[in-house]
This record gives C-alpha cells, structure tokens and sequence, in this order.
C-alpha cells in the first residue's frame, strides 16, 4: 500500500470514531458508546486468538509440505 493510500484510511478511521464520539457525547449515549466499544475490543481479541490457532496448524502443514518437497 502506498503511503499516501495508508494516510487517507488512517484519517477515515479517526473521522468515524470522532464522529461516533461526537454523537453519543450530544445524545446523552456515551455510556452505551463505550460499553459497545469495549464489546468489540473483546470479541476482536477473541477472534484473533482463535485464528491463532488455525494459522498455527496450517503453518506447520505447510511446513511439513515444504521439508517433504527438500527431501
């Protein structure tokens, strides 16, 4: 990815948290904005440690495959 294309999401990124920030601050709502944050955090830790686990097995498989085709 180029530099600049890297920036531009980056900055995308910061304006829809800005945003949701800003509108839950004027609705009244930064409590259900923080609870539903820290629910995401969680289940995108969750999925990153379960993925853990498939990408290990099919390192190994491809690792297995590659020493076999050196042999």
């Amino acid at each position: 990815m180029s530099s600049s294309l890297e920036r531009v999401l980056n900055w995308i990124f910061l304006l829809l948290i800005v945003t949701a920030t800003v509108t839950g601050a004027f609705a009244g709502t930064m409590g259900e904005v923080s609870q539903a944050s820290i629910d995401a955090a969680k289940s995108s830790v969750s999925l990153a440690i379960s993925l853990i686990g498939q990408m290990a097995l099919w390192l190994g498989v491809m690792q297995v495959l590659q020493d076999a085709r050196n042999f």
